[in-house]
């Protein structure tokens, strides 16, 4: 059972640009995720595999373990925004963690304050079945996703709208590769497998990469 969070969390959690107190009950918690989530999704492409969307039981777990960090990192958190969309929380959709693996506690490290905002990950190890699982799941998605990106480039008339969301679905899957094969590295540094995975992974997502709609490169 979640606990409920306690009202001493001065501070917001944010997504994107729009923020929500940390204190904020389970139900605002995912409408709050909802809202998110509703302008990021990519037409005909799994929640799952979108690393951009986040998981609303994650990120409920997430908060309901907040109170139980030290005070000194309390302390740094108030008055700003603790970043959900920083992977290091783990509370990603695509990300290989599992919502109750934050009940039993976690640590969080704070990486950089930006202004008010805070990036940080949680100390928790990713699953490494699941992460080794989704990688595999993915290459294969990956060279589907990739050929349909070739047969649309080549059809005539060119699509451009068809060709773009194609590219978009492609370097959604090559990033969700990428997600899950360093944390199956992470997870298992000495499987050969996982480092070839990661490699792959890695080139893809280089190979895939477009700039977003009206913005920079993803990361």
């Amino acid at each position: 059972m979640i606990p409920a969070v306690a009202a001493r969390l001065d501070f917001t959690l944010r997504a994107g640009r729009a923020t929500l107190p940390a204190a904020s009950s389970p139900a605002e918690l995912r409408a709050f995720v909802a809202k998110a989530n509703a302008e990021r999704r990519i037409d005909g492409l799994p929640d799952e595999m979108n690393p951009s969307l986040l998981d609303a039981d994650k990120v409920v777990h997430l908060a309901a373990g907040l109170p139980g960090l030290p005070a000194a990192t309390l302390a740094r958190l108030a008055g700003h925004d603790l970043y959900l969309d920083d992977p290091g929380l783990q509370v990603h959709a695509a990300f290989p963690s599992r919502a109750e693996s934050f009940d039993a506690g976690f640590a969080l490290d704070i990486t950089e304050i930006q202004g008010k905002t805070v990036l940080a990950r949680v100390g928790l190890p990713p699953d490494l079945a699941l992460a080794r699982e989704r990688a595999r799941n993915a290459a294969l998605r990956f060279g589907a996703l990739s050929d349909d990106v070739t047969r649309l480039e080549h059809a005539k008339p060119v699509d451009v709208g068809a060709l773009r969301l194609a590219k978009e679905r492609r370097l959604a899957v090559a990033r969700y590769w990428r997600m899950n094969a360093r944390a199956w590295a992470q997870a298992a540094p000495g499987e050969p497998a996982a480092a070839e995975a990661a490699a792959a992974a890695d080139a893809a997502a280089h190979t895939a990469a477009i700039p977003p709609r009206g913005g920079t490169l993803p990361p």
